[in-house]
């Protein structure tokens, strides 16, 4: 069912089927969908048309190999209107299906949280890679009291080789990269 606007009123994704570089809609309710005709509309123009939340960079490519390659993916967007909406793509009954559904406030919050907890983790990345570079020695032990991590001249010092080093801490020498 499809509520006001063209939007899904709960029940299950809007069908589409991808060919040619254009979704399909294969449902009543998937015609009605916002920005589409009953000829469906060009990816690309799709793509320009969503801000990805969660999922491919770069929708239009991700379509293309959906549709050549039989890769799949998922994908979080957010329309123009504001709603977000969660694709499921990937190769059904020898076709290219894209599945569009709303997604709910928990799914949207998932997704804000995992791209805060990259962001965070590349701080981190970063830090350690300053302080692996720094001519001060630095380490950071656990609740145990372990070493689990230390900065370049720390593992020089400690007498600790390059393959020691990455066991003991987690960390690759010389990038703050994690194995």
């Amino acid at each position: 069912p499809v509520g006001a606007e063209g939007r899904p009123a709960g029940g299950p994704p809007l069908p589409f089927r991808l060919e040619d570089g254009a979704l399909m809609p294969l449902s009543r309710a998937a015609r009605r969908f916002p920005g589409l005709s009953a000829r469906g509309v060009e990816v690309a123009a799709f793509a320009r048309e969503v801000a990805v939340i969660e999922g491919p960079a770069d929708l239009a490519a991700a379509f293309a190999l959906l549709e050549s390659d039989g890769l799949e993916f998922r994908a979080l967007v957010d329309d123009a209107g504001g709603e977000t909406w969660e694709l499921i793509c990937a190769p059904r009954g020898g076709e290219a299906r894209v599945d569009i559904a709303p997604a709910g406030p928990a799914r949207r919050e998932l997704a804000r949280l995992r791209a805060e907890l990259r962001a965070t983790r590349a701080e981190r990345d970063a830090a350690e890679a300053v302080l692996d570079a720094a001519p001060v020695m630095a380490w950071r032990r656990d609740g145990a009291g372990r070493v689990v991590w230390g900065n370049a001249l720390y593992r020089r010092m400690s007498g600790a080789g390059e393959a020691q080093a990455e066991t003991a801490t987690g960390v690759r020498p010389g990038t703050g990269a994690r194995p």
